[in-house]
Order: structure tokens, then C-alpha cells, then sequence
């Protein structure tokens, strides 16, 4: 895991240039753009919708606002980008997370995890190999 971790950091770290690094394809067939998909998480709304999908899979529109508390339009604008990125997809009106929005969710959530761990003093000091 702390491989993932090592290159998901590469990954976001990299310039916004150099979009042939940033894109990468899992099955051959499709390509997927990990920094986007990423900066997606960055949206309050879209990291709020994913983990109430992620706790409760299967929701519809109205479900997610009452979980969620956003309003209708900001939900359509979040679930939107969400599909276009490939974190979400609609089957008969119920909203799903696919396996590479939980792989990307699960691995932010242990990179917050061991962030918290350093002490604020040293999270920011250079480090000897």
C-alpha cells in the first residue's frame, strides 16, 4: 500500500503540463485521468456525496439530499462531474460508486490518516534518505 500511496503523490504532484503522466490505462480500453479524478475529491460536495454512497450504495437523487443536505441543483452539479470522471454511475435512478472511486477515496483517506500522525512541528522539515 504505501507504494499506492508513493504514487498517487507523484501523481498529484506532477505539473499540470504533463498530461501524458497524469493519464494512465488500467484495462487497455480506457484511460483514465488520475490528477482529475483526484482534484475531484477537492469539491466539499463531491467528497460529501461519495461518502454518504460509499456508507450507503444505491441512493437515489432525493435519498442523497436528505443524507447530504445540498440542495438539488448543487447534487445535479456535483453527480455530473462525478459521472464524467468516472467515480459514480446511474442505474435505474440509484446512484453507485464504481471500484476506482473507492480505491481513490480509501487511499486519500489513509493519506489523511498518516499526515495527521506527524507532529506539526516536523510535517514540514526536510527529510535525509
Amino acid at each position: 500500500m504505501k507504494t499506492a500511496l508513493i504514487l498517487l503523490l507523484l501523481l498529484v504532484a506532477r505539473p499540470k503540463g504533463d498530461l501524458q503522466a497524469s493519464g494512465f490505462e488500467f484495462t487497455g480500453k480506457r484511460k483514465y485521468n488520475l490528477q482529475e479524478s483526484l482534484r475531484k475529491f477537492a469539491n466539499k460536495n463531491v467528497l460529501l456525496i461519495a461518502k454518504a454512497l460509499k456508507n450507503d450504495s444505491g441512493l437515489t437523487l432525493g435519498d442523497l439530499r436528505d443524507v447530504t443536505g445540498l440542495s438539488t441543483s448543487a447534487l445535479n452539479h456535483a453527480l455530473y462531474d462525478m459521472k464524467n470522471a468516472d467515480l459514480v454511475i446511474v442505474d435505474n435512478r440509484r446512484y453507485y460508486l464504481t471500484r476506482y472511486s473507492i480505491v481513490l477515496l480509501d487511499t486519500l483517506d489513509k493519506l489523511r490518516h498518516n499526515i495527521i500522525e506527524i507532529n506539526d512541528d516536523e510535517l514540514f522539515l526536510p527529510v535525509s534518505p
